[in-house]
């Protein structure tokens, strides 16, 4: 695609800062505020928006809004059964941005695994397995009566999700980190 590979490569490595950074303020703001700062995804939106145009012009940013696409779509569901805050949701789009439609899944699958680890840990640190145990077959009989049509969102989002929440952010960081250098 490119004439230049010198080119090709500094781009790729200001794509590898902006992820390395941005993936860093989050776990930093999540594990200190529980939160993941509108500013900091709309600046880490906007820079990789702008590497993607330097890097593949049109072609780039539309890669780069389809992983974003893809990399929501992925956690919205987590979202809305309030498994998640918003900001986990927001920051997994701008992954999906950073490593594009093709390695999206694959990081996906590497951050759910991450966070299922991460979970397992906080939940035997606690003493709280049962309740993990309880709260997932919970979420499964939930989504399964609602993908049925047997019970409504409301009542599949009403259960108690009593085992710590954890700053999710780790677990998206540990993920992605893991699929992209490992």
């Amino acid at each position: 695609m490119h004439r230049h590979g010198v080119t090709r490569m500094m781009l790729d490595w200001t794509r590898t800062v902006v992820l390395l950074a941005t993936l860093a303020v989050a776990v930093y703001q999540d594990v200190r505020w529980r939160k993941i700062t509108n500013r900091l995804i709309l600046v880490a939106a906007g820079t990789t928006v702008l590497v993607a145009l330097m890097q593949d012009g049109i072609n780039g940013l539309g890669d780069a809004l389809l992983g974003g696409i893809l990399g929501f779509l992925c956690f919205i569901p987590l979202y809305l059964l309030q498994v998640m805050g918003a900001g986990d949701v927001k920051l997994m789009a701008v992954v999906g941005m950073l490593v594009g439609p093709d390695q999206i899944l694959p990081a996906v699958l590497a951050v759910l695994v991450a966070g299922g680890v991460f979970a397992l840990v906080v939940a035997i640190h606690q003493h709280r397995l049962g309740q993990l145990r309880k709260n997932l077959q919970d979420m499964a009989s939930g989504l399964l009566l609602r993908l049925t049509g047997l019970e409504n969102l409301a009542s599949v989002r009403r259960q108690q999700l009593t085992v710590a929440q954890m700053p999710y952010a780790v677990a998206i960081a540990t993920g992605t980190l893991f699929w992209v250098f490992g």
